[in-house]
């Protein structure tokens, strides 16, 4: 009897030292993530904009999109996450002369033609994942973000690289990505929807450089 209760007392010990082990290393966890320095900081609408260019046969246009509004979520410093919307009634050239022939172009965009303003005033991007990948400078660092695009109502998975830039009273992000706009069910001129139209082609990519700034 006696033996058996010393092996039934010392597997009760050894169950609970593990319960122990398993607890203490889960609470380690939850502690620093709960103490970790998260912060989020506002994106400010008036140094952050998207910068477009669109290429059709023979040539290229060039303009502007600026954002409304949106957040960045760092944590002990490093780029977690975030959000921003883009206001779809800015949509601007910057490469034409004739201030009748960029209005036409400008007002064209916003047609159902290509963005369908009207109807999708906004477009959104939200950070699903950030892979860190270093820092380049002293206040320089680059990453590779993850996350859902969405315009005119059709949201998809895109990828690119990106820079962060720390300052002392700011952050500053740039990024670089190429667009495919029949993605997003951009038909005008889009060899991917007509066929047989010859040089009035205008090419689905898209290039978007990216500028971001907010307050630390």
């Amino acid at each position: 009897m006696k033996k058996i209760h010393f092996s039934f007392v010392l597997g009760c010990f050894l169950v609970l030292m593990s319960f122990k082990k398993l607890y203490s290393h889960s609470y380690i966890q939850t502690e620093s993530y709960l103490y970790a320095d998260t912060t989020t900081s506002a994106v400010s609408g008036g140094y952050s904009k998207v910068n477009w260019t669109g290429y059709k046969i023979g040539g290229k246009h060039k303009g502007y999109i600026e954002i409304s509004s949106g957040q960045l979520l760092f944590i002990d410093g490093v780029l977690a996450g975030g959000d921003f919307e883009m206001d779809m009634a800015t949509v601007s050239n910057t490469d034409i002369e004739s201030e009748d022939m960029k209005t036409k172009l400008e007002d064209h965009l916003k047609s159902p033609d290509f963005f369908d303003v009207k109807t999708h005033p906004t477009a959104t991007f939200k950070i699903d994942k950030v892979v860190p990948y270093g820092q380049i400078e002293e206040n320089i660092s680059t990453c590779k973000v993850v996350g859902q695009l969405t315009i005119k109502g059709i949201t998809k998975e895109i990828k690119f690289e990106a820079k962060l830039f720390e300052y002392d009273t700011s952050y500053s992000i740039s990024a670089r990505l190429r667009l495919d706009r029949s993605d997003f069910n951009i038909k005008y001129g889009s060899g991917t929807f007509f066929e047989d139209i010859g040089d009035k082609i205008i090419y689905d990519e898209v290039l978007l450089d990216v500028s971001l700034s907010a307050l630390r």
